[in-house]
């Protein structure tokens, strides 16, 4: 198979609405050459592109939310309550996306009820106990911090510049060194995290008046939100400011209920991994040029892979 330290082969799983928001805010006045809204469009495919020719994945998967109710919502009605509407100019472009992926030859997975979110996550676990390939989820969406292992990384594009080289890295490869350096905690906390300062952008409250500082602080005091509880029920807290423990004491089922929405379920019953579907295979190129040339994206013809999409690696490898 492979040698101990010889590098897997990529399975690059992509994220499709979290990456399709990105570009969408990125380029938000941009048009095409028939005047109308193109940049979700031309920002995810220059991402994706790019992406492709540098990684050069064996296999891939595009994710994307279903419109119908997920299982999270049902339970809790609140949950992403606070979040708009898809904008109307938007979702032309979410299908104009899907269309260019599906003329690459890329498998999307969509399914009602389930977040891309948890599709993610169970077909990574799948693929790193499968041993074959070492996992990139592509998105602008930290939630896969908590996903992130020595088999599991996470590309993010990169809003910050490197001052002293004077440049911005498009992309940050994730790994766990990487994500504590980032957040102060390991992956493996991030939920926890998340449990006790809440998320706004999913409308998931958090303890009160729990702040991210203070979070961070007493996930590497006591390890863990039930190291936190722990020590609040064997009234070991004494060097934790009573107002912080009385909060925790009266937003404990919030702390669990948050723990819960923010917890990526690896273990989705309806999704498995079909390594022979998601394998890099040819494409139809001309069509996509087409594609390109319809919106006046003439740059991004460049980027496009050859004809014969990586079926040197393929041949090599299977």
């Amino acid at each position: 198979m492979f040698e101990e330290n010889e590098p897997k082969p990529k399975f690059l799983i992509v994220d499709g609405h979290a990456l399709v928001y990105r570009a969408y805010h990125a380029f938000p006045q941009l048009l095409d050459k028939n005047d109308q809204p193109a940049g979700a469009v031309y920002g995810f495919l220059r991402i994706l592109l790019s992406v492709l020719r540098d990684v050069t994945p064996a296999c891939w998967l595009i994710a994307f939310d279903d419109p119908a109710p997920t299982k999270r919502r049902l339970k809790y009605d609140f949950y992403k309550a606070n979040r708009p509407e898809m904008p109307e100019d938007l979702r032309p472009q979410v299908e104009t996306v899907k269309k260019a992926v599906a003329q690459m030859g890329a498998p999307v997975k969509q399914m009602p009820g389930i977040e891309a979110d948890d599709i993610i996550g169970t077909l990574s676990r799948q693929v790193c106990e499968a041993g074959q390939y070492d996992v990139l989820i592509l998105t602008g969406d930290k939630d896969s911090f908590q996903l992130v292992n020595d088999c599991i990384h996470v590309l993010s594009p990169n809003s910050t510049r490197d001052r002293a080289a004077k440049v911005r890295q498009p992309l940050i490869e994730y790994n766990p060194a990487l994500v504590e350096q980032k957040m102060q905690i390991p992956p493996a906390l991030i939920v926890d995290f998340k449990a006790l300062a809440g998320d706004a952008s999913d409308n998931i409250p958090g303890v009160t008046g729990i702040g991210a500082k203070t979070a961070v602080a007493l996930l590497r005091q006591f390890g863990s939100l039930d190291g936190i509880y722990q020590a609040i029920d064997n009234d070991s807290v004494a060097d934790v400011r009573a107002s912080v423990v009385a909060k925790l004491i009266n937003f404990r089922e919030q702390a669990y209920v948050s723990q819960e929405l923010a917890r990526i379920d690896t273990h989705v019953g309806e999704v498995q991994f079909d390594e022979a579907a998601c394998r890099v295979s040819d494409y139809n190129k001309p069509a996509m040029v087409e594609l390109l040339e319809q919106h006046g994206f003439n740059s991004l013809i460049k980027l496009l892979p050859d004809d014969e999409f990586e079926s040197g690696l393929q041949e090599a490898l299977f």
